[in-house]
């Protein structure tokens, strides 16, 4: 300021009070661009919304804020460090319209966003420790009153030997009153020991149910975040709803399945759910979520192909030696903070919630969970319903008794939803009883399918090999054959009549040479591949018993040896 003084003249200076002049100076700082930096506002924001994918999530943050007009600047301060700088998006709605002018990203060095959850988890260790340590040392006192114990019943002993051996009178009374002290003293001790050490395993088993804990959060605690600064510039004073969104890659979400069997009703219960795990950095703490079975892609396109070509390898001539070094600065470092900018022009827009339960969007599905959820950030699997529907179905058994003496229960059915069953895990039961787990396959609307529930052991089959016995050829014949027969035996112990499809082989020879002759099936199978395989579809009524039999006789050269046989 002093050198805007000297540059006036002398008469100036004399004319103009020197505190009008410091007003002046204030005024041209004030109102010159670029001088002072614009206000920052610090923006408190939550989460509201969260959209996972199979890998990653969309993050919607949501703040309500009063503006002044003029350019201010937003920052959106904690958020985590797997946030993605290019998916970050900002719009508004309100009472004022604003213009997004810049938006930055700075990255923090802070402290950790779990260090009270730790803090606790470690008090609570401590805690415990200390009190396995009290325990620990009664058991020390008691064994050091059990040891005092002890040595005066060895001290009374040597005493009543000597006593036995001089021939002197023995108090037997007062012995006896001996005896029963030190034996109520002993058992006491012992019970207190017992009990101490059952209190000393239940709390061991607290505390490493603590450390587990811990050991999921310290690992994943960061010592990092990201602020976003956001120049906006408003019109007129107002009030105004900002929605801030961002990618993260540190989420996921997949479908499992409870398939309950009804076969009474002809139907199956089925029931949906996304299991969802995240390690944002940051809780999702009553949020509307959003599962979809879209990946973003970044604007991902199918690949090309480049020319094939081929010629003879020229080695190539020695390039010149490169001298100096070849320098590169990426983005920028200030005082440690690394600051990465990303510029949007976007104007701000209105969002229109999707409402829908389950959706179709384009190739993709939606699912949106009706009520607020919770997923925090320990990268654990968290179950939320989608949805429960009862699927017709129709209900027989399997079985492939060469294989496994074993009937399953098969449904067969159509899917009548209307968006596709994707592939996931999904937990048996057949009514009331849990059975066991089985993988689900991809299933689109409309399509037909099937679904083992497992073996029903009130079906029982057996597969016993009657017969195979090497025939003597005859006299100069070049030709050997093997008599092979086979029993299923299957019997139905269930109240009321069930379908059964069996399966079965007969040998296909790759040899002209090789041939199968007297083939004899009972009942026919209902169908014969090529590759050998029978199909039996034979029904049971209750305690119904029904047996297949199959023979055949394998003719190959005299001498070969026959791989398979």
């Amino acid at each position: 300021m002093e050198g805007v003084i000297s540059s006036l003249s002398p008469k100036a200076k004399k004319l103009i009070p020197w505190g009008i002049l410091q007003v002046v100076f204030w005024l041209a700082m004030v109102t010159w661009p670029g001088i002072l930096k614009a206000s920052e506002i610090k923006v408190p924001s939550r989460i509201a919304q969260v959209t996972v994918f199979p890998r990653g999530a969309s993050i919607v943050r949501e703040a309500r804020l009063e503006l002044v007009q003029g350019q201010q600047t937003l920052v959106f301060s904690d958020l985590p460090v797997s946030l993605e700088n290019n998916s970050l998006h900002l719009e508004g709605e309100g009472e004022v319209g604003i213009k997004i002018l810049n938006l930055e990203v700075e990255r923090l060095f802070l402290s950790t966003p779990f260090q009270e959850e730790i803090k606790q988890l470690e008090e609570q260790i401590n805690g415990v420790a200390q009190q396995i340590a009290q325990l620990e040392e009664n058991i020390n006192i008691l064994l050091i009153k059990e040891k005092f114990l002890q040595s005066i019943a060895e001290g009374n002993s040597t005493e009543a030997w000597k006593q036995i051996i001089s021939g002197a009178p023995i108090n037997f009374q007062n012995w006896q009153k001996t005896l029963d002290f030190l034996g109520q003293q002993l058992a006491n001790i012992s019970h207190e020991k017992l009990v101490i050490k059952s209190e000393i395993a239940k709390k061991k088993q607290q505390k490493e149910a603590l450390q587990k804990k811990l050991d999921l959060l310290k690992p994943r605690q960061s010592k990092e975040a990201k602020q976003v600064s956001v120049l906006v510039e408003s019109t007129e004073p107002g009030k105004v709803t900002l929605r801030l969104s961002y990618l993260t890659r540190e989420a996921s979400w997949a479908p499992r399945y409870t398939l309950r069997a009804l076969s009474s009703d002809q139907q199956i219960d089925l029931t949906v759910f996304g299991v969802v795990q995240q390690a944002s950095g940051e809780n999702w703490d009553d949020v509307s979520l959003s599962l979809s079975t879209s990946t973003p892609t970044a604007g991902k396109t199918p690949p090309y192909l480049r020319p094939w070509f081929l010629d003879i390898y020229t080695p190539p001539p020695p390039s010149p030696r490169e001298k100096g070094i070849v320098g590169g600065v990426v983005g920028g470092v200030v005082g440690g903070v690394v600051r990465e900018t990303a510029k949007v022009k976007a104007a701000p827009q209105k969002v229109s919630l999707d409402l829908a339960l389950i959706e179709e969007k384009g190739l993709h599905l939606h699912f949106k969970i009706p009520s607020l959820c919770s997923i925090p950030s320990d990268n654990q699997p968290h179950s939320v319903p989608i949805d429960t529907q009862k699927l017709p179905a129709s209900f027989d058994y399997l079985a492939v008794p060469k294989e496994d003496e074993l009937v399953f229960l098969r449904a067969s059915f159509e899917n009548t939803l209307a968006y596709p069953l994707l592939e996931g895990p999904a937990r048996l039961f057949i009514g009331e009883d849990y059975i066991g787990q089985n993988r689900l396959g991809y299933l689109a609307s409309g399509d037909k399918g099937e679904f083992f529930f497992g073996p029903d052991r009130q079906v029982e089959i057996k597969y016993n090999r009657v017969e195979k016995k090497k025939i003597a050829p005859a006299f100069l014949s070049k030709t050997e054959k093997v008599r092979f027969s086979f029993q299923i035996t299957i019997q139905n112990f269930r109240t009321q009549e069930i379908k059964i499809e069996i399966l079965d082989q007969l040998p296909v020879s790759r040899n002209s040479k090789i041939t199968l002759e007297d083939v004899k099936l009972s009942p026919q199978p209902n169908q014969r591949e090529d590759n050998g395989t029978l199909h039996w579809l034979l029904s049971l009524g209750p305690r119904e018993k029904k047996q297949i039999t199959i023979n055949f006789t394998v003719a190959y050269p005299r001498g070969s040896r026959i791989i398979g046989l």
